[in-house]
């Protein structure tokens, strides 16, 4: 199976314009983290608002608890995805944390 968002083979890899943000950021540099809050910060709210719905009213705080969840993964992040990506993915599981426990209190 091939990736269709790969490079052509023999074409050096993408690279990723937010590693180095990352990076300063996990290493707490109070500038690089809000920076790259506020790069991600739509895309992440974007990524909540798709599983808790657009008009949820706990999409801004789930939202922060997925930015928060973010900063703390950072010194951990391999590269082996875009930061982006990454920071997509951490806003879908909390999201998805979110909403199994509002419905479980719901019950």
């Amino acid at each position: 199976m091939t990736d269709l968002h790969a490079p052509p083979e023999g074409a050096p890899p993408r690279a990723d314009e937010l590693l180095g943000l990352a990076r300063a950021a996990a290493a707490r540099d109070p500038a690089a983290i809000r920076t790259l809050i506020t790069e991600l910060g739509g895309a992440m709210l974007r990524s909540v608002r798709k599983v808790l719905g657009p008009h949820h009213p706990d999409v801004e705080d789930v939202t922060q608890e997925a930015v928060l969840a973010l900063l703390q993964a950072l010194p951990s992040f391999r590269a082996e995805c875009t930061v982006l990506h990454f920071a997509n993915r951490i806003a879908v599981m909390t999201a998805l944390g979110a909403r199994r426990r509002l419905s479980a209190r719901a019950l």
